[in-house]
């Protein structure tokens, strides 16, 4: 799980979605394959805490196993330049794991403690009619409690629904806190619980987050997911898959959930206080929700959505809900770069519907912008080594609860990092682009849309089309763009679009220092030839990465940190030798490590 409360999380664009198959299709024919949905068929039956009722990837929710890995144009985070530190930013507030308050775990068989509920101005206000639905047991030692005895009039099957509220709740009774709902409640807790033995370890992020005051305290409401999760997350029916309940589960929640929510604790009422989450098929239900219920749900979480259901029909809400824009609503949207199983990938070959996820979440963030501001209403991010399973969602949920909850600073990044989809750009053809920008509380990816972006080029080999990069003329340039004074500038090429395969080459290395980063160099026209600075690689919390485009073939290389001073040596200080490669039609994988630099 990545570090929390870092300067800035390593994210990287691109991800997509597939079967993993072996093949080394053209960089252009990528963007068009979407052939994640036959896996997620198969999986039908294994299980409720997947899209299709299994757990899978460690995750509870992953969808139609859309495996997303990156194309990386190369680039380490900022807070990613020290290999294997655990990035911590002093400024940023306490540890998450070391602020976790009366983190006794609840025991479900325990019976209702002596003083069962919450303090007991908690309920409703006298005047408030009937008395709430269902019953609110407190977990023994802790801010747990689990409503029970809810009706359930419309068919559903049973599940189990906890309560978890925010430190000093019994302290205030005079308070009144914002909701909550996220779906796939068994997973948000603890890790013996969780469908893959990996949670969210929500108690403890947003603990945390609220004790530093980065947020505000809210109350979250976590609702397990049952046997008929695909039923219940998706509001369309899907010609392969089924699915279409959503209408069902959400007006449970809207009607008989959040009204015993309300009676028994002390919510406070309206969409600005009313907030729905999940990841995956949890991601469009909570889309869904907004465009149905947009008088109810004013903060809205969608993390690694399922864009791909029903012919990409999530798109459709998507744009309803930008039709009619409410002022003062949030949407969080987001995406890992390695989203699914890259065991095709790792065995040589680009995993190619890992693109066309990437695709699908892009054109979702272009719908939503149409009605919603990036930064005010929008928080986008593209997660660089994020995979669809609960660790990678957990590493990223600080930036997710201070979008919707908190109110970060957006005015001034310490830093920004280009991301450019694929190295190099094919001529004629086209890459997306977009600049990640490390702001005090929150890391965001800011595409060029969103307005606040200045760039320039210093050749005419590129030629920037909105949020895409056009190959106009073999050679290389240098992109350089700014956000509110702060720059990045990253080396491209432009080469002819002839045969090519995938070469993914990561290294492990001695330490490298915050503010540096490893770049590739070799006797590829992409790598510079042998420019020192070829091509900038990315650090994806293990090993520096880069994922190149080249024609089969033997090739030579080495590693450097940006000039001949810092190249790699032997162990003893004597020359490395040059790497060598050679790739084959159906793409590679080259690994080592760096023994020492020259200046070291």
């Amino acid at each position: 799980m990545r570090p929390l409360f870092a300067l800035c999380v390593p994210l990287l664009l691109w991800g997509c979605d597939d079967d993993g198959s072996a093949a080394s299709p053209s960089p252009d024919a990528l963007l068009r394959v979407d052939q994640g949905r036959a896996l997620d068929a198969a999986r039908l039956d294994t299980g409720a805490a997947s899209d299709l009722g299994a757990a899978q990837d460690q995750g509870s929710a992953p969808d139609a196993q859309e495996p997303d890995m990156m194309i990386p144009d190369s680039g380490p985070d900022l807070d990613a330049r020290l290999v294997g530190d655990a990035r911590p930013n002093p400024d940023s507030g306490p540890d998450l794991d070391a602020r976790l308050v009366g983190d006794a775990r609840p025991n479900p068989d325990s019976g209702p403690d002596p003083d069962s509920g919450p303090n007991p101005d908690s309920g409703p206000d006298p005047d408030s009619g009937p008395p709430p639905l269902g019953a609110l047991r407190r977990l023994e030692g802790a801010r747990f409690f689990e409503l029970e005895g809810l009706p359930n009039a419309l068919g559903l099957l049973p599940r189990r629904v906890r309560v978890y509220v925010p430190p000093g709740y019994d302290d205030e009774p005079a308070r009144r806190y914002p909701v909550l709902y996220a779906h796939d409640g068994q997973n948000l807790f603890y890790d013996e619980e969780a469908a893959f033995g990996a949670s969210w370890r929500f108690h403890a992020t947003s603990d945390a987050l609220i004790l530093a005051g980065r947020v505000e305290p809210f109350i979250l409401v976590a609702i397990d997911n049952t046997n008929e999760r695909i039923w219940d997350y998706t509001g369309s029916t899907d010609p392969d898959l089924g699915g279409g309940g959503a209408e069902v589960y959400l007006t449970w929640l809207v009607e008989t959930l959040r009204p015993a929510v309300e009676g028994h604790l002390r919510a406070a009422r309206g969409p600005e206080h009313t907030g729905i989450m999940g990841s995956s098929l949890g991601g469009i239900v909570s889309l869904y929700a907004l465009m149905r219920w947009p008088e109810v749900f004013g903060r809205v979480g969608v993390v690694s959505p399922s864009v791909w259901w029903d012919n990409r029909r999530p798109l459709e809400w998507a744009a309803s809900i930008s039709a009619s824009p409410r002022a003062g609503t949030r949407i969080w949207l987001d995406n890992g770069t390695e989203e699914g199983d890259d065991s095709g990938f790792r065995q040589g070959a680009l995993p190619h519907g890992l693109v066309q996820r990437a695709v699908n979440v892009q054109d979702m963030r272009r719908a939503l912008s149409a009605g919603y501001p990036f930064g005010a209403a929008l928080g986008y991010l593209e997660d660089f080594g994020g995979h669809h399973n609960e660790p990678s969602w957990a590493g990223r949920l600080e930036h997710i609860l201070t979008f919707l909850w908190g109110q970060p600073d957006l005015r001034q990044p310490l830093g920004v990092r280009l991301r450019v989809e694929r190295a190099p750009i094919p001529l004629n053809g086209h890459a997306a682009w977009a600049v990640e920008a490390y702001y005090p509380e929150i890391t965001l990816t800011i595409p060029p849309e969103a307005g606040l972006i200045s760039w320039s080029l210093d050749a005419a080999a590129l030629q920037v089309e909105g949020d895409m990069l056009r190959g106009l003329a073999p050679g290389r340039t240098a992109l350089t763009a700014q956000i509110a004074g702060v720059s990045d500038t990253l080396g491209l090429s432009v080469a002819p679009d002839e045969a090519r395969a995938w070469a993914l080459i990561r290294v492990w290395t001695p330490a490298v220092a915050l503010g540096e980063s490893v770049y590739v160099t070799g006797d590829r026209e992409v790598w510079g030839p042998w420019a020192p600075d070829g091509q900038r690689l990315t650090y994806d919390g293990e090993a520096w990465r880069g994922l190149f485009a080249l024609t089969p073939g033997a090739f030579e290389y080495k590693l450097t940190r940006g000039t001949w001073e810092t190249v790699e040596k032997a162990a003893d200080g004597a020359e490395a030798p040059n790497r060598q490669g050679a790739l084959g039609g159906e793409g590679g994988l080259f690994e080592g490590e760096v023994q020492r630099w020259a200046d070291q």
